[in-house]
């Protein structure tokens, strides 16, 4: 199975991190704004790799979008025509209203499955 976690902050590093720990052929491969922090989630284990570049996670089985939320609306217009049909697209976000309401951009809106991370 292939992941791809968009946003490598908190908690998008930390499900990669929860994730290359179930080594279960999970493959995990994330994506960040800045090289650096693509390059300090690969050597903190995180990600087997990382990028800058959205279309890095094109051929994931599933996306999460772990992103802060002013910043989803973008990611989901981005994803949208390069992810196929059959790929499950997740977030974190901590509302879900106006994300449900982007996701309905996708060419099939209904592979989008609203998350929330419990913590705290």
């Amino acid at each position: 199975m292939r992941v791809g976690i968009v946003g490598l902050g908190l908690i998008g590093g930390s499900l990669g991190l929860a994730l290359r720990r179930l080594r279960h052929s999970i493959d995990v491969t994330g994506v960040a704004r800045r090289a650096e922090s693509a390059a300090a989630a690969v050597q903190r284990g995180a990600v087997d790799r990382a990028s800058t570049d959205l279309s890095d996670v094109s051929d994931c089985d599933i996306v999460v979008i772990a992103t802060p939320i002013d910043q989803i609306a973008g990611v989901i217009e981005r994803l949208a025509p390069i992810v196929p049909a059959g790929t499950l697209i997740t977030d974190v976000a901590s509302v879900k209203r106006p994300v449900v309401g982007w996701a309905q951009r996708l060419s099939n809106p209904s592979r989008f499955l609203g998350g929330h991370p419990v913590a705290g």
